[in-house]
């Protein structure tokens, strides 16, 4: 029963992986040719080419994701788990933010209109401009608010997916061990300073981009280069129990052909020694009663 379980899981997962998969592809094959219009045409809104790419990004992160719910490993069920969350929440800010959709919450809107304003007593007119003053600070501090939870969400969704990613690569090469190390740790460090632009004001912009930049090239290393490292292993390892080594069967022929020559030898020694045992076997009474026998004339 718990062999059957697993097994539908599995197949679902994988169902949903594939429709994620061909959903992305569709999404970032419209999101190609709204871009090419836009760039000879420019009747395309941006707004819906923003929105295209940026599902067809949670797409990506989602099946990415999905597929490690499978995994043993509880810390990365846990973590592709937290991902998915994350993912659900900075596509939902962006498209709030994108499509304006805060303008339906009450304190985004205006109490009164302009000409109302002017058409109330000049003594009420101070305390409208300052309820509409207030209304647009609170908008203004929960769309900033809003913005970088949806930016930190983000970034920590795809710093978990990659490092999922990554870290779900199985073997014991201790330098593919070593690259997986290197790249979740830069992946990392590239978050936390991602992270400190969005909520601090970073002033040193010039040192900032550089390390953005070394840790980036660091990180898109990684991610490129670790793949192909595990793909060659397994190719290598796939040969070797294909196609045994030259040197090593000949070393077992070679191992083969000494067992039997030392057989032989021995068996050889064995069957002298028998013979030479019995050829000094005394005769007994028997044997020469019947010589005597075979010696007395007619």
């Amino acid at each position: 029963m718990v062999y059957d379980s697993a097994m539908k899981q599995s197949y679902s997962v994988a169902q949903l992986r594939s429709v994620l998969l061909y959903l992305s592809i569709g999404l970032l094959t419209l999101c190609a040719l709204l871009g090419i219009l836009a760039v000879l045409s420019q009747e395309v809104d941006w707004r819906i080419l923003f929105t295209t790419f940026c599902a067809a990004i949670a797409s990506l992160i989602a099946m990415s994701n999905i597929s490690r719910l499978t995994d043993n490993r509880i810390v990365i069920k846990i973590l592709s788990i937290m991902s998915i969350i994350l993912n659900v929440q900075w596509f939902t800010g962006m498209f709030v933010i994108q499509w304006n959709l805060y303008r339906f919450l009450s304190f985004c809107r205006p109490s009164v209109s302009t000409g109302s304003r002017y058409n109330r007593h000049y003594s009420d007119y101070s305390n409208y401009d300052y309820e509409g003053h207030v209304q647009t600070q609170i908008c203004s501090d929960f769309l900033s608010i809003t913005t970088k939870l949806t930016l930190t969400a983000l970034i920590i969704a795809l710093l978990i997916t990659l490092s999922v990613k990554t870290l779900s690569y199985a073997n014991k090469n201790s330098f593919i061990i070593g690259m997986k190390m290197m790249t979740v740790t830069c992946a990392s460090l590239l978050s936390m300073a991602c992270l400190s632009m969005v909520w601090f004001n970073v002033r040193d912009t010039s040192s900032t981009l550089r390390f953005l930049i070394v840790f980036g090239i660091l990180t898109v290393f990684g991610l490129i280069v670790t793949p192909i490292l595990v793909h060659l292993e397994k190719v290598q390892r796939y040969l070797q129990l294909a196609q045994p080594n030259t040197l090593v069967q000949n070393e077992q022929q070679l191992r083969h052909e000494i067992e039997r020559q030392v057989r032989a030898q021995i068996a050889a020694e064995q069957q002298a020694a028998k013979a030479e045992e019995q050829a000094q076997v005394p005769p007994t009474a028997s044997n020469e009663d019947s010589a005597m026998h075979d010696v007395q004339p007619d």
